[in-house]
Formats: C-alpha cells, sequence, structure tokens
C-alpha cells in the first residue's frame, strides 16, 4: 500500500541521499517542461480564438514599443 511506498522511499533516501536528491532533481525537472509544455499549448489554442472574438480579423495587431529619443 501507500505506508509500504513511503517506508521503501524513507529508506532509500536514508541510503542513498544523493541518488534520492538527483532523482527528485530530474523529476522536477521533468514536471517543470511537462507543465511548460501544457501551458504553451494551452496559450496557443485561447490566443488564436481570442483575438477573433473581438470582432477584429484575426491577426494580431502590433504592440508599440518604446523607443528613447535620440540624443
Amino acid at each position: 500500500g501507500i505506508d509500504g511506498v513511503l517506508n521503501d522511499v524513507q529508506n532509500f533516501a536514508r541510503r542513498r541521499p544523493g541518488a534520492f536528491l538527483a532523482g527528485c532533481a530530474a523529476a522536477g525537472f521533468v514536471a517543470g517542461r511537462l507543465i511548460r509544455g501544457g501551458a504553451a499549448s494551452s496559450g496557443d489554442s485561447n490566443g488564436g480564438s481570442g483575438g477573433a472574438s473581438n470582432g477584429s480579423s484575426g491577426t494580431p495587431t502590433e504592440i508599440p514599443t518604446y523607443a528613447p529619443p535620440m540624443a
């Protein structure tokens, strides 16, 4: 059960802390990449429909950028 798995993980972390921390870092990296990938794909689908819902032609408008005056 869950208690047995938790006990096994605790024992492994006590025996090999370096390997445990490396595994946690790798799992965190993978989870972060999956979350970013999911956010990027959901942002693409929402971004394309957002422009068309406000009555525009669907093409994104340019956002003006600030340029300091030339001296």
